[in-house]
């Protein structure tokens, strides 16, 4: 919307302008966000209605909440606006992946080798479900039980007081760890490691740990979320409700089952999603030709460059 009056000047030229939405979380879940940030996605949302030629969406779940928004606040019916998805790729060493490990990662590495362990990954936000995590944890170190908890992620909004908690709580160190900052190289080494990967999160456009995790072949434990079936991953243990208590009973049940399938394959040889993959699924989502001649369709690459900018 900033941009506005340089956007009227691409289309007055003819520029399609398609853009990608993740989710609509700020415009469904308020509470869970700063009021800044949801004033801005609503003047945004709005802008795509009028403005976009298309909606590109990263999963059929976001597509579908997309056009129930844009038919229930601006009257839009689902044929108005197109849409099309892509999915998001898993493939870390594909990418520009950062490097370098630090001078403890050994240890906590052997550790989670070593002992039942679950990891976390994600900004430390409200949605992200890491305080049901951490007090369904606390519960089973309280009943003697030692499983590891390593949460990655950086400190996110309105989670201050979960914040302090995790600097603060006497398990830090020994069966919980927050890593706030860690490498590409680092966080692959963390998913080899892991007995398994828990995703707690009470809502998502689409579920990139799940991904990830499959290309580590680890057995995921997730909410009951329809994006997560959407995936349509094996290997993957869903779980209901927001009491924690239910959440203590049901982990080591699983990591249990997972110490019964070690050496097996969790995702049964299932393809898991590259980024390569990603951008084929754009270009086709733009009407462009998968693999551009570099030499002939320098104009193609031009509006792609262009719509990724807008």
């Amino acid at each position: 919307p900033r941009q506005q009056a340089q956007v009227l000047r691409w289309k007055r030229r003819g520029v399609k302008m398609h853009v990608v939405v993740y989710d609509l979380l700020p415009l469904l879940h308020p509470e869970w966000f700063n009021s800044k940030t949801v004033g801005n996605f609503k003047r945004w949302i709005k802008w795509l209605a009028v403005y976009a030629d298309s909606a590109i969406c990263i999963s059929e779940t976001v597509k579908l909440e997309l056009h129930a928004w844009l038919n229930t606040h601006l009257g839009m019916l689902p044929t108005t606006l197109p849409a099309s998805t892509i999915v998001l790729g898993a493939d870390i060493d594909a990418s520009l992946p950062s490097s370098g490990l630090p001078a403890d990662s050994e240890f906590l590495l052997e550790r989670l080798r070593s002992t039942p362990s679950v990891l976390m990954v994600g900004t430390l936000e409200p949605r992200k479900g890491y305080d049901q995590a951490l007090a369904a944890f606390e519960q089973l170190w309280q009943q003697g039980n030692r499983s590891l908890l390593v949460i990655v992620g950086r400190p996110g909004w309105k989670t201050q007081a979960l914040q302090e908690k995790l600097r603060r709580h006497p398990q830090a160190g020994q069966s919980l760890f927050w890593l706030e900052d860690v490498t590409d190289e680092y966080l692959a080494q963390l998913y080899v490691a892991c007995g398994g990967v828990l995703v707690a999160s009470r809502a998502e456009g689409f579920g990139l740990p799940l991904i990830e995790a499959a290309r580590y072949d680890k057995p995921v434990f997730a909410r009951d979320l329809p994006v997560f079936h959407e995936i349509g991953l094996p290997g993957v243990t869903f779980f209901k409700g927001e009491s924690p208590a239910c959440l203590a009973a049901a982990i080591p049940v699983w990591l249990q089952k997972i110490l019964q399938e070690k050496g097996t394959n969790q995702f049964q040889g299932q393809h898991v999603f590259t980024w390569r993959t990603a951008a084929m699924q754009l270009l086709s989502s733009l009407g462009l030709p998968a693999e551009p001649n570099r030499q002939t369709d320098a104009g193609h690459s031009q509006t792609l460059a262009q719509g990724a900018a807008a």
